[in-house]
């Protein structure tokens, strides 16, 4: 039975959805925290391996993502036991968005390296800085949504830095990007849980 909702009803459902996908966000500053510290370390390792004239093994570093990986899908699963299975459209798109960017990000890392070559880091950029503007739009955060943005404009300026500095513009990503928004999340969890 098809029932017509007022203007106002269909407003409150959609802003309850942003809310819900907001909160959830909040609840995973700590995955963006620790993505974006092991983001930057691995980056940073990449640039010191590159300075010191060992070009040959810097992609080596970013083989330790797998540990956050690790670390996200046992979080994700002890998280989602016991806990009530709700239905959200915006939730459920991002979640989506967030699985395809990372195995987009994972086949182009290891998979593209030979073929994007130096191009590798500002193309990664680009489309971690697309995840971080839908989801900022999503949820309505002028935080992530700001984060991508400047994801965005450090991928196109990548494309004109020198090889060796590219992994510094990552790690300033990662914490820019990742880690400041994400502590920003776990802060906010944490003052509406006191």
């Amino acid at each position: 039975m098809d029932k017509n909702i007022s203007p106002q009803e269909s407003l409150s459902i959609i802003t309850g959805m942003i809310q819900e996908a907001r909160q959830r966000y909040e609840e995973n500053g700590l995955v963006f925290m620790v993505w974006g510290g092991s983001i930057a370390l691995v980056a940073l390792a990449q640039f010191y391996l590159m300075w010191d004239k060992l070009e040959s093994i810097s992609g080596f570093p970013y083989m330790a993502l797998v540990l956050p990986g690790i670390f996200t899908g046992i979080y994700y699963s002890r998280k989602g036991k016991g806990a009530p299975k709700r239905s959200n459209p915006i939730s459920r798109i991002m979640k989506f968005v967030w699985l395809a960017l990372a195995l987009n990000l994972f086949i182009l890392g290891f998979g593209f390296f030979f073929k994007l070559g130096y191009n590798l880091i500002p193309v990664i950029m680009i489309l971690q800085g697309l995840g971080l503007i839908l989801s900022g739009s999503a949820i309505r955060n002028r935080i992530f949504l700001g984060a991508g943005v400047l994801t965005q404009i450090l991928a196109y300026v990548g494309f004109f830095t020198a090889p060796l500095y590219q992994p510094l513009l990552l790690a300033g990503m990662g914490i820019f990007a990742l880690f400041i928004p994400g502590y920003a999340l776990y802060r906010a969890k944490k003052q509406k849980n006191v």
